[in-house]
């Protein structure tokens, strides 16, 4: 079977309603099955979900914005789906591991 992988999903922090099409987006590649990823995790700070502000000159790094749970709670399922599935197709022991969200999946966060 192919898959279809989505692979510049993101919202600029300023945008209205970012975490809601954020959310709206995971929840439709989601029921299809489409793999997904993130785009610019943690590049230039207007993508970034751990940055909020109205515009380019007013960001600044809160650490946690509506558009970081949003993503974080889209790839807890996706670890989880991603984990099972893998056991399931190649026989991989243990529990789903902590890598980028680059790559659809949760996030080891180290500050």
């Amino acid at each position: 079977m192919a898959r279809l992988v989505l692979a510049a999903a993101g919202a600029v922090a300023w945008a209205p309603g970012a975490e809601r099409y954020l959310q709206d987006c995971i929840e439709l590649f989601d029921e299809q099955g489409w793999d997904w990823c993130y785009h610019a995790f943690n590049e230039w700070r207007g993508w970034n979900v751990e940055y909020e502000g109205g515009s380019r000159e007013t960001l600044r790094r809160t650490g946690d914005t509506p558009r970081k749970k949003v993503l974080l709670d889209g790839l807890k399922g996706k670890a989880s789906s991603n984990s099972h599935a893998l056991r399931r197709q190649f026989g991989v022991p243990g529990e789903s591991r902590d890598v980028s969200p680059a790559h659809g999946r949760r996030p080891s966060v180290e500050r």
